[in-house]
């Protein structure tokens, strides 16, 4: 999974929004997911996913960047941060 594209306000912006997630409780494990659909003979399709810690950036960004514009301002960061602090 790739890192999503996003732009932060300032340099402010991106310090406390890396330094919320590197505090956050650690990496979360690893996970695999198999999904497999076969037809035998005629089809067979197999797919697996491995998370990684781009999916912890990609969630972080997700739940900071609240009005979804592809830019993390410095209050949104700090509400972040905040609700990060609260969660342990």
């Amino acid at each position: 999974m790739e890192r999503v594209k996003v732009e932060f306000e300032n340099d402010a912006a991106g310090r406390i929004f890396y330094e919320a997630l590197s505090k956050s409780h650690g990496s979360p494990p690893r996970t695999e997911s198999n999904t497999e659909f076969e037809l035998p003979i005629v089809f067979e399709h197999k797919r697996r996913v491995i998370s990684g810690p781009n999916t912890t950036f990609n969630e972080g960004v997700e739940v900071c960047d609240t009005n979804k514009d592809g830019r993390i301002t410095e209050p949104e960061a700090r509400i972040f941060a905040e609700q990060r602090q609260k969660r342990k």
